[in-house]
């Protein structure tokens, strides 16, 4: 693990032995392409925490989005815990310590926050969700994954979907994707599993 400088100068660790409610760590591998250098995603977390270190002194100001400071005036609850380790093309090891990781956090218990890695870390991340449901997606992206109508998904929708295959329905709409690898919340309808189905195999 490394922590290079903390997100917000957040610490490591809580004085007194508090357990923390929030867990900030990094990533910098998931699942790579084949024949595809991700290296370049590897130092992501790091200049997530560089950039914020311009608001690190405010933490304690008024935020006007909150209606208050950010720990409500209270001793910060949140931690930095560094990166966890990843290796270029190491992918299988990739997801299974990123899950991990996000199942310690989640066990105990505090909110976990993943920094870095490009799409594909995202997928281990939620699958460490699992008993803790629901869990709700919402995707940001350049794409177009998420749309009604569709009946072949793209771009990360596809990597979602193909990590659930065989394990979970996937329901599809708009700006959201339940699944069972993730959360079992509801069944999905025959629509739903074709177009889970045409998903995973392309």
């Amino acid at each position: 693990m490394s922590v290079s400088p903390p997100f917000l100068g957040f610490p490591d660790q809580l004085a007194d032995g508090r357990l923390p409610d929030v867990v900030i760590f990094g990533a910098g591998h998931g699942s790579t392409y084949p024949g595809k250098d991700s290296s370049g995603h590897a130092s992501a977390a790091d200049a997530i925490r560089a950039a914020s270190q311009e608001d690190a002194g405010l933490v304690g100001h008024w935020d006007f989005d909150l209606g208050g400071p950010l720990f409500a005036g209270k001793p910060i609850v949140a931690i930095d815990a560094g990166d966890v380790e990843t290796i270029l093309y190491d992918n299988a090891g990739n997801r299974a310590r990123i899950e991990a990781k996000t199942r310690e956090v989640l066990g105990l218990p505090a909110v976990p926050i993943l920094i870095g890695g490009d799409c594909s870390v995202t997928i281990p991340f939620l699958a460490g969700f699992a008993g803790h449901e629901p869990v709700w997606v919402l995707q940001i992206d350049a794409h177009i994954d998420w749309r009604d109508g569709a009946t072949k998904c793209m771009a990360s929708v596809t990597a979602i979907q193909a990590q659930c295959a065989g394990r979970a329905r996937c329901r599809m709409s708009r700006a959201w994707c339940r699944s069972a690898c993730v959360v079992s919340a509801a069944p999905a309808s025959p629509t739903s599993k074709r177009r889970s189905s045409t998903a995973a195999a392309s």
